[in-house]
């Protein structure tokens, strides 16, 4: 099975629709995609390839899926990229090296996240 870029996007604004998540395609780089849960918005590439599609459900999942107010860093994204692959329409096999890639990272940098997060929780508390 294969999907047209234009499929995937439409799987992604359907799924965003029917949870009133705003979706804004104005980013230039996957790396830089990110979710705001508190305001359900994601920030994206423009869906072009499996890859990026991979990335805005991912994005999705941050907002949609469980285990999102772990304190856990590694918790949020591992289940962010499980609810991505069972949300898909397709996972291909760059769509996989793409997830384990980027839990990878996380799993090198998990401590210095999760110190920096629960730093900005301890001082947001104490304003």
């Amino acid at each position: 099975m294969s999907l047209t870029a234009g499929e995937m996007d439409k799987h992604v604004q359907l799924i965003a629709d029917e949870n009133q998540i705003v979706i804004h395609r104005s980013l230039n780089r996957l790396t830089r995609s990110y979710s705001m849960r508190v305001s359900e918005e994601i920030y994206i590439t423009p869906i072009r390839s499996v890859l990026s599609y991979a990335v805005a459900l991912h994005e999705l999942g941050h907002v949609l899926g469980p285990n999102q107010s772990s304190p856990r860093v590694l918790v949020r994204e591992r289940a962010a990229w499980k609810w991505a692959k069972r949300n898909a329409l397709l996972w291909t096999s760059r769509m996989r090296e793409r997830a384990e890639a980027s839990i990878q990272w996380y799993e090198k940098n998990h401590r210095d996240i999760d110190k920096r997060q629960r730093s900005y929780l301890a001082a947001s508390r104490n304003t």
